[in-house]
């Protein structure tokens, strides 16, 4: 069963990454292990959820999501690159695809089927 956090800002089932550091490429894998529908989150839906307001001192997320990680993946941007939006500034980068260090994480988003929530899921340990 994947963790969900409910009722966070824009109609987003949302939940934290955990503290697993992964690449673009592990986050891939796993994202196609969890079945049929789900896909990479894009800039603009980690954008959402991101809270400038927040007190917390690295990731700018809401507190139900309990990770040390800040940069998460998103969509790719060529063959040996890919997009990730840093929860600290609020923005999104590119970096190599196979790039990974303590700071990044993945989500993976899924259409909300009958509720009309996207579903935001934690990466596994890899």
């Amino acid at each position: 069963m994947i963790p969900v956090v409910k009722g966070l800002k824009v109609g987003h089932d949302s939940a934290a990454a955990t503290n697993s550091a992964t690449t673009w490429t592990e986050a891939q894998t796993w994202i196609a292990g969890l079945g049929s529908g789900w896909r990479t989150p894009t800039i603009a839906e980690l954008q959402a959820i991101y809270d400038a307001d927040s007190t917390r001192d690295s990731a700018k997320l809401d507190p139900a999501f309990e990770t040390t990680g800040y940069k998460v993946w998103s969509v790719e941007l060529d063959s040996t690159n890919a997009h990730y939006f840093h929860f600290t500034v609020g923005t999104g980068f590119v970096k190599a695809k196979d790039f990974s260090d303590s700071s990044y994480r993945a989500f993976a988003v899924s259409a909300g089927g009958t509720t009309g929530y996207t579903k935001i899921s934690p990466i596994r340990e890899i």
